[in-house]
C-alpha cells in the first residue's frame, strides 16, 4: 500500500516540476506518458508493486485538470516523503527519479525554473535513500 500512495504523491510532484516555468507543455504530458507506458510493458508478474506508477500519471492529469497549486502538489509531496519516504525501497525511488528527469528533459531541456524543483526533489530522494 506504500507504494501506491506513494506513485499519487509523486504524479503531485511531476506535475509541480513541470508547472515550474509557469505553465504544462503538452511535451511534458506525453513523455510521462510515454515512461508509464514504457515501465507497464516491462513488468513481469513479480513486480506487482510497480503497476502502480499509473497512479502517478492519473494524479498528474488530476492535478492538471483541477488547476491544483503547484506549490501545494510539492508540498504534499514533501510532507509524503518526510512521513513515509524511509518505506520506499531503492526501485521505486529509482522510477520516480526517472519519471522526473524524463518530464524535466521533455521541453526544451531543463529550463532554469525547472532546475530548482528538480534539484529539491532529486535532493529529498536521495536523501530518502540514506
Amino acid at each position: 500500500m506504500i507504494h501506491t500512495q506513494f506513485f499519487i504523491e509523486l504524479g503531485k510532484a511531476l506535475y509541480a516540476l513541470a508547472f515550474a516555468d509557469g505553465t504544462v507543455h503538452e511535451a511534458e504530458v506525453k513523455k510521462l506518458e510515454h515512461m508509464v507506458k514504457k515501465i507497464l510493458t516491462q513488468l513481469n508478474s513479480e513486480q506487482e508493486d510497480d503497476k502502480a506508477v499509473i497512479l502517478a500519471k492519473l494524479r498528474f492529469r488530476y492535478c492538471l485538470d483541477n488547476n491544483i497549486k503547484p506549490a501545494a502538489a510539492m508540498h504534499s509531496f514533501k510532507e509524503f516523503m518526510k512521513k513515509d519516504g524511509r518505506r520506499i525501497d531503492q526501485h521505486h525511488l529509482d522510477t520516480a527519479k526517472s519519471l522526473l528527469h524524463a518530464v524535466a528533459n521533455s521541453y526544451k531541456g531543463i529550463e532554469k525554473s525547472e532546475l530548482k524543483t528538480l534539484n529539491q526533489l532529486d535532493h529529498l530522494l536521495m536523501k530518502t535513500a540514506l
